[in-house]
C-alpha cells in the first residue's frame, strides 16, 4: 500500500500470523520519502513517540523506515524507527539542550524505549555542533538523556550553546568568567529527579518530574581568551577541564588548568598547571589545602611582600 501526503510517499506492507500459543500477531513495514515533520504526522504516532516529537521540537523533512508488532493476545504493541533528514532541510531543539540546531546530519532510532542519536551534526549561526548519545524515558514522566560526546567548535563565552547547558556547568564555566573563544569536547548526562507534587492554581494537585540533574566531564579550550581562577588571565592559550555534578539545587565541580600562555599584568606567564575547584557552597576558585606548612606559607608572604620579587605586579 502507497500513500502520499504534500511531499511524501509513504509505503506499507504487513502480514498476520496466527498463533494459538500467544496470541495473533499483526506486523507492519514502513518506509516514508520526502515527510514533512509537522504536527499532523505527530499527531498520528503512538503516544510514546508523540512525547519525543515534543521533547525535540523537529522541523522540515526526513526519511524513515519502521517496523510495527502488535501481539492481538498481549495487546502489546512495539514500534521500531530509523529516520534521517533530507538534505539540509531539518532543525531540532532539544527540551533537555535548548539550543536549535539546524542543517542536521546524523540519524535517530527509537526501540524499546530508548532513543538513540548517532553522528548528529548542526549548525547554529557559525557554531558547529556534535552529538553522540541516547535518551531513556520513564513512565513517570521523566528522563535520563547521555551525551557520550558533545562538541562545539569556536564559540564566545556568551554563545547559546553555553546558555544551553545545565545550571551547575553554566555556573561552574561563568565561575571562572571566561571571555574569547571556545571550544568543547566531552561528557554530558542530563536528568530529571525524583517526582513531585506540585499545587496548579485552583488548587489542583499533580506529579511532576523533578528539577534536572547533571553529571559532565568537560574540555574546554582557550584561543585568546580570558578568564579569572582567582587571578585574572589575558590573551589565555589553554584548556580547563571541568568534572562535575549538580543535584538539581547544588552543584560542584573539579577541574585542571592547562595554560600554554597568558598574560597577567602585562606579564607574559607559560607552562601553567594546577586543580580548580568551582563550588557553589564555597567562595570560587579556593580550594582547601591539601597541607598546612607554615613555612611555605611565610615563603610565599615573602614573595608579595613590598620589595619582594613579585611586589610590583600585586
Amino acid at each position: 500500500m502507497t500513500v502520499t501526503n504534500d511531499t511524501g510517499v509513504v509505503r506499507c506492507t504487513g502480514s498476520l500470523e496466527p498463533n494459538e500459543a500467544t496470541g495473533d500477531e499483526l506486523t507492519l513495514h514502513l518506509t516514508g520519502t520526502g515527510v514533512v515533520l509537522e504536527p499532523e504526522l505527530r499527531d498520528a504516532l503512538p503516544p510514546g513517540m508523540r512525547r519525543i516529537w515534543n521533547d525535540v521540537d523537529p522541523r522540515g523533512m526526513a526519511e524513515f523506515r519502521a517496523r510495527v508488532r502488535h501481539r492481538v493476545g498481549e495487546r502489546r504493541t512495539e514500534v521500531e524507527l530509523e529516520a534521517t533528514p533530507v538534505g539540509d532541510t531539518v532543525s531540532i531543539e532539544p527540551a533537555w539542550f535548548p539550543y536549535r540546531r539546524e542543517q542536521l546530519r546524523g540519524r535517530l532510532s527509537w526501540k524499546d524505549g530508548l532513543l538513540r542519536f548517532e553522528g548528529i551534526r548542526g549548525v547554529h549561526a557559525r557554531t558547529t555542533v556534535s552529538t553522540e548519545g541516547n535518551c531513556r524515558f520513564t513512565p513517570d514522566g521523566g528522563w535520563h538523556v547521555s551525551f557520550e560526546r558533545l562538541t562545539a567548535d569556536r564559540f564566545r563565552a556568551d554563545h547559546d550553546v553555553l546558555h544551553a547547558l545545565p545550571a551547575g556547568l553554566q555556573e561552574a564555566v561563568s565561575g571562572v568568567r571566561l571571555k574569547g573563544l571556545l571550544s568543547v569536547d566531552g561528557a554530558l548526562d542530563i536528568y530529571t529527579t525524583a517526582p513531585r507534587e506540585v499545587t496548579l492554581p485552583g488548587g489542583r494537585t499533580e506529579v511532576v518530574p523533578g528539577p534536572a540533574a547533571a553529571a559532565w566531564d568537560m574540555q574546554l579550550d582557550m584561543e585568546q581568551a580570558a578568564l579569572d581562577v582567582g587571578v585574572p588571565l589575558e590573551h589565555v592559550h589553554g584548556g580547563i577541564r571541568l568534572r562535575g555534578t549538580s543535584d538539581g539545587g547544588t552543584w560542584r565541580s573539579l577541574g585542571d588548568i592547562t595554560i600554554d600562555s597568558a598574560i597577567w599584568r602585562g606579564l607574559q606567564v607559560t607552562s601553567v598547571r594546577g586543580p580548580l575547584v568551582i563550588d557553589a557552597r564555597i567562595k570560587a576558585h579556593h580550594a582547601p589545602p591539601l597541607i598546612e606548612d607554615p613555612q611555605v606559607t611565610k615563603k610565599v608572604d615573602a614573595l608579595a611582600a613590598r620589595g619582594g620579587p613579585l611586589s610590583k605586579w600585586l
